[in-house]
């Protein structure tokens, strides 16, 4: 008995863990203009433009149902999709997944509807929005894989939340 909760902790884990790292490496191929220019343009040319507009303030999270929005829900629900093989042999695996997709979602619409809250809660992430260099600091819920493979940028901002 005591095994099978093992089994299952380990599950929860390890895919909470991989749904962050998926969320770095997805994050940074969004930002490759070269190799994948329909995402990069969807995903610089209007989140970040409207983000860095706004001091972090992204309108299109409002509503739901705005092209943004539904191109990030689009994507979220591809990524559950072709992780369904893994619901039979890890069925608590696969929910944690899920899981952690709905609280990316949650976490990346709260920061830049209150971007406040993102400057003092998801530091990296306002710093990959409001720094000079939007090309790093890719983690949104946690900076761990910038820091581990050293694309996390610090910047310091004055009290208006310019650099």
């Amino acid at each position: 008995m005591i095994i099978y909760f093992v089994v299952l902790i380990i599950q929860i884990c390890f895919a909470w863990v991989y749904s962050l790292a998926l969320e770095y490496f997805i994050h940074s191929i969004l930002h490759d203009n070269k190799e994948y220019p329909f995402f990069f343009k969807n995903h610089f040319g209007k989140h970040h433009k409207e983000a860095r507009k706004n001091k972090m303030y992204d309108k299109n999270y409002e509503n739901i149902f705005s092209k943004t929005s539904l191109f990030e829900i689009f994507g979220l629900f591809s990524l559950a999709i072709m992780h369904l093989p893994l619901c039979y042999p890890y069925p608590v695996g696969y929910l944690a997944l899920i899981v952690s997709l709905l609280h990316y979602y949650y976490i990346h619409r709260k920061s830049h509807l209150n971007p406040q809250w993102a400057k003092k809660h998801l530091r990296w992430h306002y710093d990959h929005h409001m720094g000079r260099d939007q090309h790093a600091n890719w983690g949104i819920r946690t900076e761990y894989f910038d820091v581990k493979f050293e694309t996390r940028i610090k910047y310091r901002y004055l009290k208006e939340g310019k650099k």
